[in-house]
């Protein structure tokens, strides 16, 4: 996905994923949970990943 994105717009996509994430997280769990994108295939990985933090 983040290869044919211009880099603002990837950017944009992948802090609305890591939110998204969050929230959906936050809201199961019950409790604060922390999302941060620590892969991005925009920079070069293969993928796209997130570390997250209970």
């Amino acid at each position: 996905m983040g290869k044919t994105l211009p880099i603002e717009l990837c950017s944009m996509v992948c802090d609305l994923e890591g939110a998204i994430m969050e929230g959906a997280l936050n809201k199961i769990k019950g409790q604060r949970v922390h999302v941060r994108e620590i892969k991005c295939n925009i920079n070069g990985d293969d993928h796209c990943e997130y570390e997250i933090r209970f």
